[in-house]
Protein backbone atom coordinates (compact mmCIF):
# COMPACT_ATOMS: atom_id res chain seq x y z
CA UNK A 1 0.00 0.00 0.00
CA UNK A 2 1.19 3.49 -0.05
CA UNK A 3 -0.06 6.55 1.26
CA UNK A 4 1.36 8.95 -1.53
CA UNK A 5 -1.07 6.69 -4.01
CA UNK A 6 -3.88 7.64 -2.08
CA UNK A 7 -2.90 11.37 -1.67
CA UNK A 8 -2.19 11.66 -5.65
CA UNK A 9 -5.46 10.25 -6.66
CA UNK A 10 -7.39 12.30 -4.30
CA UNK A 11 -8.44 15.18 -7.10
CA UNK A 12 -9.77 11.49 -9.52
CA UNK A 13 -12.28 10.31 -7.36
CA UNK A 14 -13.82 10.38 -4.09
CA UNK A 15 -17.16 8.68 -4.07
CA UNK A 16 -17.77 5.17 -2.23
CA UNK A 17 -21.19 5.40 -4.51
CA UNK A 18 -18.98 5.50 -8.18
CA UNK A 19 -16.62 2.85 -7.08
CA UNK A 20 -19.79 0.56 -5.75
CA UNK A 21 -21.17 1.51 -9.32
CA UNK A 22 -17.70 0.64 -10.86
CA UNK A 23 -17.28 -2.80 -8.92
CA UNK A 24 -21.14 -3.95 -10.06
CA UNK A 25 -19.64 -3.55 -13.80
CA UNK A 26 -16.55 -5.92 -13.41
CA UNK A 27 -18.96 -7.97 -11.23
CA UNK A 28 -22.67 -8.18 -12.42
CA UNK A 29 -23.83 -11.17 -10.33
CA UNK A 30 -23.88 -9.39 -7.00
CA UNK A 31 -24.52 -5.62 -5.65
CA UNK A 32 -21.43 -4.11 -3.52
CA UNK A 33 -21.34 -2.35 -0.54
CA UNK A 34 -18.18 -0.71 -0.18
CA UNK A 35 -16.77 -1.04 3.22
CA UNK A 36 -13.30 0.17 5.29
CA UNK A 37 -12.40 -3.68 5.66
CA UNK A 38 -13.14 -7.43 5.22
CA UNK A 39 -13.64 -7.40 9.14
CA UNK A 40 -16.30 -4.49 8.86
CA UNK A 41 -17.81 -6.29 5.98
CA UNK A 42 -18.29 -9.25 7.95
CA UNK A 43 -19.85 -7.39 10.94
CA UNK A 44 -22.07 -5.42 8.90
CA UNK A 45 -23.21 -8.89 7.81
CA UNK A 46 -24.19 -10.35 10.93
CA UNK A 47 -25.82 -6.90 11.81
CA UNK A 48 -27.78 -7.12 8.93
CA UNK A 49 -29.00 -10.75 9.71
CA UNK A 50 -30.23 -9.81 13.06
CA UNK A 51 -28.17 -12.20 14.74
CA UNK A 52 -27.54 -12.00 18.87
CA UNK A 53 -25.43 -13.00 21.18
CA UNK A 54 -26.93 -16.74 21.90
CA UNK A 55 -26.81 -17.42 17.79
CA UNK A 56 -23.98 -19.84 17.24
CA UNK A 57 -21.96 -19.26 14.12
CA UNK A 58 -19.58 -21.73 12.32
CA UNK A 59 -16.26 -20.66 11.79
CA UNK A 60 -13.46 -22.60 9.46
CA UNK A 61 -10.45 -24.18 11.17
CA UNK A 62 -7.57 -21.71 11.46
CA UNK A 63 -9.42 -18.66 11.50
CA UNK A 64 -7.70 -15.38 11.74
CA UNK A 65 -8.16 -13.47 14.68
CA UNK A 66 -9.59 -10.77 12.72
CA UNK A 67 -12.66 -12.62 12.31
CA UNK A 68 -13.13 -14.11 15.29
CA UNK A 69 -13.15 -10.75 16.52
CA UNK A 70 -15.69 -9.58 14.30
CA UNK A 71 -18.51 -12.33 14.94
CA UNK A 72 -17.89 -12.52 18.72
CA UNK A 73 -18.75 -8.69 18.71
CA UNK A 74 -22.01 -10.03 17.99
CA UNK A 75 -22.74 -13.39 17.84
CA UNK A 76 -20.61 -16.20 19.49
CA UNK A 77 -18.05 -18.29 17.21
CA UNK A 78 -18.54 -22.25 16.98
CA UNK A 79 -15.38 -24.46 15.89
CA UNK A 80 -14.95 -27.77 15.31
CA UNK A 81 -17.27 -30.50 13.95
CA UNK A 82 -20.10 -28.99 15.48
CA UNK A 83 -19.38 -26.08 13.28
CA UNK A 84 -21.35 -27.35 10.17
CA UNK A 85 -24.52 -27.86 12.32
CA UNK A 86 -24.75 -24.20 13.20
CA UNK A 87 -27.75 -21.87 11.23
CA UNK A 88 -25.29 -19.53 9.57
CA UNK A 89 -21.43 -20.82 9.06
CA UNK A 90 -18.09 -18.31 7.61
CA UNK A 91 -16.93 -20.35 4.82
CA UNK A 92 -13.39 -19.49 3.36
CA UNK A 93 -12.24 -19.68 0.16
CA UNK A 94 -8.62 -19.53 0.69
CA UNK A 95 -7.29 -17.31 -2.73
CA UNK A 96 -9.95 -18.80 -4.78
CA UNK A 97 -10.07 -22.24 -4.50
CA UNK A 98 -13.88 -23.23 -3.69
CA UNK A 99 -14.13 -24.80 -0.50
CA UNK A 100 -18.17 -26.27 -0.21
CA UNK A 101 -20.66 -25.56 -3.06
CA UNK A 102 -24.52 -25.37 -2.47
CA UNK A 103 -24.43 -25.80 1.05
CA UNK A 104 -27.74 -26.55 2.86
CA UNK A 105 -27.27 -24.49 6.16
CA UNK A 106 -27.11 -20.07 5.51
CA UNK A 107 -23.35 -18.96 5.22
CA UNK A 108 -21.00 -16.41 4.49
CA UNK A 109 -18.50 -16.65 1.47
CA UNK A 110 -15.13 -15.23 2.95
CA UNK A 111 -13.03 -14.83 -0.09
CA UNK A 112 -11.30 -12.09 1.58
CA UNK A 113 -8.27 -13.07 -0.62
CA UNK A 114 -9.65 -14.34 -3.90
CA UNK A 115 -8.97 -12.42 -6.64
CA UNK A 116 -11.28 -13.29 -9.45
CA UNK A 117 -11.49 -12.30 -13.38
CA UNK A 118 -13.94 -9.81 -14.49
CA UNK A 119 -16.87 -11.32 -15.17
CA UNK A 120 -16.68 -14.31 -12.61
CA UNK A 121 -19.80 -15.32 -10.78
CA UNK A 122 -19.88 -14.55 -7.21
CA UNK A 123 -21.49 -16.40 -3.87
CA UNK A 124 -19.57 -19.86 -4.54
CA UNK A 125 -21.22 -21.71 -2.11
CA UNK A 126 -24.48 -20.36 -2.68
CA UNK A 127 -24.66 -18.14 -0.29
CA UNK A 128 -26.46 -14.48 -0.04
CA UNK A 129 -22.71 -12.54 1.06
CA UNK A 130 -19.78 -12.48 -0.11
CA UNK A 131 -16.26 -10.65 1.64
CA UNK A 132 -13.00 -9.23 -0.09
CA UNK A 133 -10.22 -7.37 1.28
CA UNK A 134 -8.54 -5.00 -0.66
CA UNK A 135 -5.43 -4.67 1.06
CA UNK A 136 -5.27 -8.73 0.19
CA UNK A 137 -5.75 -8.24 -3.70
CA UNK A 138 -4.97 -4.67 -4.58
CA UNK A 139 -2.45 -4.09 -2.13
CA UNK A 140 -4.00 -1.03 -0.63
CA UNK A 141 -3.90 0.05 2.85
CA UNK A 142 -7.89 -0.78 3.46
CA UNK A 143 -10.93 -0.96 1.37
CA UNK A 144 -13.25 -4.37 1.76
CA UNK A 145 -16.74 -4.96 -0.33
CA UNK A 146 -19.56 -7.04 0.81
CA UNK A 147 -21.17 -8.13 -1.81
CA UNK A 148 -24.99 -8.60 -1.56
CA UNK A 149 -27.13 -10.93 -4.14
CA UNK A 150 -30.07 -8.84 -3.13
CA UNK A 151 -29.97 -5.30 -3.96
CA UNK A 152 -32.46 -4.39 -0.97
CA UNK A 153 -29.98 -6.11 1.42
CA UNK A 154 -27.43 -3.96 -0.07
CA UNK A 155 -29.05 -0.56 0.30
CA UNK A 156 -30.45 -1.68 4.06
CA UNK A 157 -26.31 -2.58 5.02
CA UNK A 158 -25.22 0.67 3.26
CA UNK A 159 -28.12 2.38 5.73
CA UNK A 160 -26.46 0.42 8.37
CA UNK A 161 -22.64 1.19 7.47
CA UNK A 162 -23.73 5.32 7.08
CA UNK A 163 -24.55 5.03 10.63
CA UNK A 164 -21.10 4.69 11.95
CA UNK A 165 -19.75 7.66 10.66
CA UNK A 166 -16.56 8.05 8.25
CA UNK A 167 -13.30 5.98 8.70
CA UNK A 168 -10.65 8.63 8.10
CA UNK A 169 -9.55 8.24 11.76
CA UNK A 170 -9.36 4.47 11.88
CA UNK A 171 -7.15 4.78 8.87
CA UNK A 172 -4.86 7.13 9.81
CA UNK A 173 -4.41 4.39 12.82
CA UNK A 174 -3.66 1.90 10.63
CA UNK A 175 -1.13 4.04 8.64
CA UNK A 176 0.54 4.85 11.78
CA UNK A 177 0.22 1.40 13.17
CA UNK A 178 2.34 -0.07 9.79
CA UNK A 179 5.48 2.44 11.86
CA UNK A 180 4.38 1.60 14.85
CA UNK A 181 2.71 -1.47 16.11
CA UNK A 182 1.85 -0.18 19.29
CA UNK A 183 -0.96 1.45 17.52
CA UNK A 184 -2.06 -1.70 15.85
CA UNK A 185 -3.98 -2.62 18.87
CA UNK A 186 -6.30 0.39 18.54
CA UNK A 187 -6.88 0.24 14.91
CA UNK A 188 -8.28 -3.40 15.52
CA UNK A 189 -10.27 -2.40 18.21
CA UNK A 190 -12.49 -0.14 16.63
CA UNK A 191 -12.26 -1.56 12.79
CA UNK A 192 -15.12 -3.75 12.85
CA UNK A 193 -17.46 -0.86 13.10
CA UNK A 194 -15.60 1.72 11.39
CA UNK A 195 -18.19 3.51 8.92
CA UNK A 196 -17.93 4.76 5.63
CA UNK A 197 -14.55 5.32 3.53
CA UNK A 198 -12.66 8.68 3.38
CA UNK A 199 -12.29 10.45 0.12
CA UNK A 200 -8.92 9.97 0.09
CA UNK A 201 -9.02 6.25 1.03
CA UNK A 202 -11.44 5.90 -1.92
CA UNK A 203 -8.83 7.46 -4.10
CA UNK A 204 -6.27 4.95 -3.31
CA UNK A 205 -8.86 2.07 -4.07
CA UNK A 206 -10.02 3.90 -7.06
CA UNK A 207 -6.74 3.87 -8.60
CA UNK A 208 -5.91 0.13 -7.92
CA UNK A 209 -8.92 -0.84 -9.05
CA UNK A 210 -7.92 1.00 -12.60
CA UNK A 211 -4.97 -2.07 -12.51
CA UNK A 212 -7.52 -4.98 -12.11
CA UNK A 213 -6.60 -6.45 -15.47
CA UNK A 214 -2.62 -5.89 -14.87
CA UNK A 215 -2.95 -7.44 -11.61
Amino acid sequence: SSFLNAIFNWPLFSSSEKIESQLYKMFPSGYPVLCSSGRSALYLSLNHLEKKRGDLVGVFPYASHCVIDSISRITTPCFGMESKNCDLRIIYHQWGYVQEKNTINNSIDDCVDSLYIKGEKLFPSGSEFEIWSFPKILGTSSGGVLWCKNKIDAEKIKKLRDKNGNSFFQWILRLIANRNSFFYNYWSGGECVAGKPSSLQNAEIYSSLKKWDRI
